[in-house]
């Protein structure tokens, strides 16, 4: 289905239909995220093994985790985050009181 944002401009594409696999299910999930935050422009989840496909996981210092840092690269005229960026990061783990393990 093939749709345009609120003023008309800017095709927007999505499906009805539910996410089939897990990277697909990720995508929905990012884009709830910034539907439900929209006044936040990036933020940190975890990482989905198969969004960097073809990417060996490098290697990271102990205390440390893979996640994904997810940015909108663009909004829509009416602020909707139409196009998102995903990054690999690695970030602290933290203990059960909150402390990092390193």
């Amino acid at each position: 289905m093939l749709q345009t944002d609120d003023v008309g401009s800017v095709p927007v594409a999505w499906s009805p239909a539910p996410a089939r696999t897990e990277f697909e299910q990720v995508i929905e999930d990012d884009r709830r995220w910034f539907a439900e935050h929209p006044d936040q422009d990036q933020y940190i989840r975890e990482l989905c093994p198969s969004e960097f496909l073809g990417m060996e996981l490098p290697e990271i210092p102990r205390g440390f985790r893979h996640a994904t840092l997810v940015t909108v690269v663009s909004r829509g005229s009416n602020g909707v985050a139409c196009v998102r960026g995903r990054r690999m990061v690695a970030i602290r783990t933290h203990g059960p009181d909150g402390r990092c393990d390193a």
